[in-house]
């Protein structure tokens, strides 16, 4: 069975209808054991959603269902990698090897963090969930299998 590290432009497909929507849905019932997230993915999705709102591309009612359920699955549905001194450094190195935005170097130093905690324990290795095309172009190329919610319809 596989497992999944979920970036913040995928989950937030769970809560605001996008093109693969429902497969990020049928991810997030997936056993949370099999779901990873970076815990800086609370402050990005909060921020997408709030300028969702403030841009006019949800309405109040739907921000509010949006966030509630964000909140449910970031607290209750995901295994969450910290933020630590080490993947600080990590994701420094990354950023600057790839050019990476801030947020992205953490989340690819957090999927590959987990993914050597993954080898070492002999369990199954983790697939990168983003839709972020720059993003999965370097996660590819730092040895993950990528898959982006946008090729499941």
């Amino acid at each position: 069975m596989g497992a999944w590290f979920l970036d913040s432009s995928a989950i937030v497909k769970a809560d605001v209808q996008e093109p693969g929507s429902a497969w990020v849905g049928s991810l997030l019932g997936a056993p949370a054991e099999q779901l990873v997230a970076a815990r800086v993915m609370g402050a990005e999705v909060t921020s997408m959603l709030a300028r969702a709102l403030k841009g006019l591309r949800l309405t109040p009612a739907q921000h509010s269902v949006a966030a509630a359920a964000f909140r449910f699955h970031f607290y209750n549905r995901l295994i969450i990698i910290e933020l630590t001194p080490l993947l600080v450094d990590a994701a420094m190195t990354l950023a600057e090897k790839h050019a990476l935005r801030g947020y992205d170097s953490i989340q690819l130093a957090a999927v590959l963090a987990a993914q050597q905690v993954r080898a070492a324990a002999g369990t199954a290795p983790l697939t990168f969930v983003s839709s972020d095309a720059e993003l999965n172009r370097v996660a590819m190329a730092e040895g993950l299998a990528v898959d982006d919610p946008a090729n499941h319809p």
